[in-house]
């Protein structure tokens, strides 16, 4: 049996203690009469004003999901859609329809895979591709950049952790080697907690800040993967090789796969102090970069000497480079 939207409220209640759900019925403001009924499917559908009580309570991730099954059902969704038209400001707007189902089998790769991050983000950046991509001959590169594991309890870089692209760019998902700082686009959303659209790169009027190693790129748009109650996990970036790319309709869509690539995350991976650093570009990160599976290796073999575990070897690497580049970075000056 497929999930529905009643079927959503009777999971969210069911373990609930006898004070939880009584202070749950009186912030969407009915009876426990009434939400069994509409568990059971006899009293037709939650008032708007219900559902607006109810959504004020869920997280954003159970927004989304309760949103998504409720347009599954035509006549409920159709009475929330008008509530909508009359008062905007009370319901989050009517989403594309491609959206419903695309959310829907991100829901279930979430609850179905042990560790989605790769899948997830994959399923995302596929999807994006899809939809941003206008002509054969514009290549798009699409990079999630996530922040790296605090240092005296502050995020100092982003790493470039995964991208998907058109030629002229990595056409397949692939994994990237390079970290973001304050310098970068991403930084620079990930630290103001908005998006950023940069219409023409070559522009010396617009905001300099870097994009990443794409030096064929005319223009680019970043937004941050934030919640209100959590933080910051990082931001998605987006590369295209023609300018003004990103028009209204594709900056919207990018805010959407910025939304929706959250469930990629635990909630542990949101981070809410972040004091990024200034790091080189790219052309200097390579020099260090291009050493990298070697210390990768070199770190393994020293933890199995020393009987202790190789597992984090990768991570030690990171950590090592990303201080390093921070000292480098030192030396640079950022202005906006």
């Amino acid at each position: 049996m497929s999930k529905t939207w009643r079927t959503f409220i009777k999971e969210l209640v069911r373990p609930m203690n006898l004070t939880e759900r009584t202070q749950f019925e009186e912030a969407v403001g009915v009876t426990r009469t009434t939400i069994n009924r509409w568990i059971r499917g006899e009293k037709g559908w939650p008032r708007p004003d219900n559902v607006k009580r109810l959504l004020a309570i869920l997280t954003e991730e159970q927004q989304q999901e309760f949103l998504v099954l409720a347009r599954k059902d035509p006549e409920f969704w159709e009475q929330l859609h008008a509530t909508v038209s009359e008062e905007p400001a009370n319901l989050p707007p009517l989403p594309p329809k491609w959206l419903d189902s695309f959310c829907y089998r991100l829901l279930r790769l979430q609850r179905d895979t042990p560790k989605p991050y790769r899948q997830l983000t994959g399923a995302i950046l596929k999807e994006a591709l899809t939809r941003l991509e206008s002509h054969p001959n514009t290549g798009l590169e699409i990079i999630v950049a996530t922040c790296m594991p605090p240092k005296d309890g502050k995020v100092r870089s982003l790493r470039a952790s995964v991208g998907m692209g058109t030629s002229p760019w990595p056409d397949h998902q692939h994994t990237l080697n390079s970290l973001m700082g304050i310098e970068s686009l991403a930084g620079y959303v990930v630290t103001k907690g908005h998006g950023e659209v940069i219409a023409d790169l070559s522009d010396s009027s617009s905001l300099q800040l870097q994009v990443e190693r794409a030096t064929d790129a005319g223009s680019a748009a970043a937004f941050p993967i934030l919640t209100q109650t959590h933080g910051t996990a990082g931001a998605l970036l987006a590369l295209s090789t023609q300018k003004n790319f990103f028009t209204e309709e594709r900056i919207t869509m990018l805010e959407i796969f910025a939304d929706t690539i959250r469930l990629a995350f635990s909630e542990t991976q949101f981070m809410s102090c972040i004091e990024l650093g200034v790091l080189p570009p790219w052309d200097v990160q390579h020099t260090y970069f291009d050493s990298f599976r070697r210390r990768v290796n070199d770190a393994h073999q020293k933890a199995l000497r020393e009987g202790a575990s190789p597992i984090h070897s990768e991570e030690q690497v990171f950590a090592q480079i990303e201080y390093e580049l921070l000292q480098a970075g030192d030396r640079m000056e950022v202005h906006f």
